[in-house]
């Protein structure tokens, strides 16, 4: 999956597949003094998810591949007494490198605990590897590769074709590291991009390097001086105690038995998935399901609300390729239902998001504050929770984030695209009729002039100010100096913590834990908001209908009561908007707007 956000950074190890047959092992699966009941196996594949879709089919038996999820299933291995021993199976799952390392930050908590982690995988990439590393035994399939090679970053610079195709970026930004539109404005690296991006690979690289030594015995020269010679073949990587066995799937599960005793289980947690039948009887064997799933009320909840992608004004929308936005006006239902909701006593907001609309970000922060004492709320961050990420962030009471999520980018920008001389480029007249002074200040055929640039930098320094008033009214006794961190700059996780914009490192399990311990609960549901719309409301919706989302949670029990093809009528009638677009798009559109934006300049995926 590919996401750009103005620019995208990759940080990748790049390797080529080589087969080779002999299978290497240093030793055997450590013994145990006593035989398990269950030993627990955690496949991870595909895409996973970090919220809810966005449309509730009502389906009971269908099972989300949430991030949530896997955090839950090792902390409920972690707690079960019959479970000895969890086996983790790495099949390319679409995990980022913050992700991972709060699985590894879990799995490390499930072997101290006293019970074994085993982990497998084919060929495996640097962010996977660090989710392996806590492992009492990491296995890989003989002639597969470990791509754990270092890092490197790609920032794409595009003024020189912007030139030839006649389009200028007209553009203003506080904050000498606000650097979301220099790609647009530069044909090169600024000494700031150079020292940002120099400064957040070392951070990440010493992630790296730290997470080596410490799993695999070794000193920091040694880790250094081995990932300098990657990539390697599994057999190599045993040689380099990088790993402990070069050996297929089937043959380590069958070790792990043998040793161990015990029953593996493969759905653990979680309810039995349907067998659907692979022909049109099947599409209508799903459309029966539709309307089955009940709720579960008169217990205790902790609310988890998702802040995912780039933050806007209006409702959140799911775009192609998993894109996203978080809209203000879905954020104000899902804190309504927690206001109102006396089951819910403590809340979790997980952000994932760069930002995007300080209005909306504003917004948000809002209704974080407005939550009573009573219902505690403790952030939790993903991959990125930056620029107006991080102005919803400092809301909350307490800040959880990975060692390598990228945050901070406390700063404001703001400008257009001109496209006159591409229209002189492809011979393309035009004239413009106003009325008003600054009828043109968004107008894409119109440069600013001095006195709407004088305007904007007006504007511009109220939602700066307001930026930084805001962040100090929740880290007032953790920031010494906001001035000195007001520049755009991103941090990682890790240097977030010592400069106080976090408060510590931990997984979204460790921030559902707290919130729940600081509300006096013991016994809880989770809950998952905003809520997904059902189809009734998608229907609803489609036809021109306004839509309560109150009075929508009806929609299951009526469809309950339709024939499956019923069903699926209706599916078709709500029909899918084409015209979705991805984060790029969405950005361009808050640009022309003329939003004054807090947008996080990078986008890194390590693999």
């Amino acid at each position: 999956m590919r996401k750009f956000i103005l620019f995208s950074v990759f940080i990748g190890c790049i390797g080529l597949p080589v087969c080779l047959g002999k299978t290497v092992e240093t030793s055997t699966v450590p013994a145990t003094t006593k035989a398990v009941d269950k030993i627990v196996v955690l496949r991870l594949d595909g895409k996973i998810t970090e919220a809810p879709p966005s449309v509730d089919l009502g389906i009971s038996e269908l099972q989300l591949n949430l991030f949530w999820d896997l955090l839950r299933m090792i902390r409920m291995a972690k707690n079960d007494p019959e479970v000895g021993a969890l086996v983790v199976l790495i099949d390319e799952p679409e995990l980022s490198l913050a992700q991972c390392q709060q699985l590894g930050m879990e799995l490390a908590k499930l072997r101290a605990s006293g019970k074994k982690v085993f982990v497998h995988t084919d060929s495996i990439t640097t962010a996977m590897y660090l989710l392996a590393l806590p492992a009492d035994r990491i296995g890989m399939s003989p002639g597969s590769m470990l791509l754990v090679n270092g890092i490197a970053a790609n920032v794409f610079y595009y003024k020189n074709l912007m030139d030839k195709l006649g389009i200028e970026a007209d553009v203003e930004h506080f904050g000498d590291f606000k650097l979301a539109a220099e790609p647009f404005t530069s044909s090169q690296p600024s000494k700031y991009m150079d020292e940002q991006m120099n400064d957040l690979l070392d951070s990440l690289f010493s992630q790296v390097i730290q997470a080596i030594v410490q799993s695999r015995k070794m000193t920091q020269a040694e880790a250094e001086e081995v990932i300098d010679r990657g990539p390697f073949v599994a057999e190599q990587a045993v040689q380099e105690r990088l790993i402990d066995q070069a050996v297929h799937r089937q043959d380590m599960l069958k070790e792990i038995r043998r040793t161990l005793g015990g029953q593996l289980v493969y759905n653990y947690g979680r309810g039995k998935i349907p067998d659907i039948k692979s022909d049109w009887s099947g599409l209508m064997q799903i459309f029966g399901m539709i309307g089955s799933k009940g709720t579960k009320d008169g217990q205790d909840k902790v609310a988890i609300v998702y802040v995912t992608g780039m933050v806007v004004e209006g409702e959140t929308q799911e775009l192609f390729d998993s894109a996203q936005t978080a809209g203000s006006r879905t954020m104000r239902k899902a804190f309504a239902e927690i206001m109102k909701n006396d089951r819910i006593k403590a809340v979790v907001v997980r952000i994932n998001s760069p930002g995007g609309s300080a209005t909306a970000s504003e917004i948000i922060w809002d209704l974080i504050r407005q939550v009573p004492e009573k219902k505690p709320v403790i952030i939790s961050m993903g991959t990125v929770a930056g620029s107006g990420g991080y102005y919803i962030a400092s809301a909350g009471s307490y800040i959880f984030a990975s060692p390598a999520t990228l945050t901070g980018s406390i700063g404001v920008v703001t400008g257009k695209p001109v496209l006159t001389k591409m229209m002189d480029k492809i011979n393309v007249n035009h004239k413009t009729y106003t009325r008003g002074r600054n009828a043109t200040l968004f107008d894409l055929f119109h440069p600013l002039t001095d006195e709407q640039r004088a305007m904007l930098h007006d504007q511009m320094q109220v939602v700066f100010d307001q930026f930084k008033d805001r962040v100090m009214m929740g880290r007032k006794d953790k920031i010494r100096n906001i001035d000195d961190l007001a520049t755009g700059r991103v941090y990682t996780g890790e240097q977030g913590l010592s400069l106080g914009l976090v408060d510590g490192v931990g997984t979204l399990a460790d921030a559902v834990e707290m919130a729940a311990n600081r509300a006096k609960i013991t016994s809880y549901d989770v809950v998952h908001l905003p809520k997904p719309k059902t189809l009734v409301e998608l229907l609803l919706e489609g036809m021109g209908y306004r839509v309560d989302p109150e009075q929508v949670l009806a929609g299951g029990r009526l469809l309950s009561g339709l024939s499956s093809e019923q069903k699926m009528l209706m599916l078709v009638a709500s029909g899918v908007d084409s015209s979705l677009i991805g984060e790029t798009l969405i950005l361009a559109k808050l640009f022309k707007g003329g939003h004054v934006l807090m947008v996080a300049p990078y986008h890194i995926e390590l693999w």
